[in-house]
């Protein structure tokens, strides 16, 4: 089974950033991809978790 996640649902806005990011459409913001290894969890809801994955984020 294969998920797809785009960037910016691994990201926060980050209001520490002096600059704003300049993205390939022109917009400018302060998102920032969480980088490092998180885990991944499906279920359905909260308290009930079926699956789990460690993923690395660049």
């Amino acid at each position: 089974m294969t998920i797809h996640v785009n960037e910016r649902s691994l990201s926060y806005w980050n209001s520490n950033q002096a600059e704003l990011t300049e993205r390939e459409d022109g917009t400018k913001d302060k998102w920032t991809v969480a980088a490092g290894t998180r885990t991944l969890y499906v279920g359905a809801a909260s308290d009930n978790l079926i699956l789990s994955a460690d993923i690395e984020v660049g």
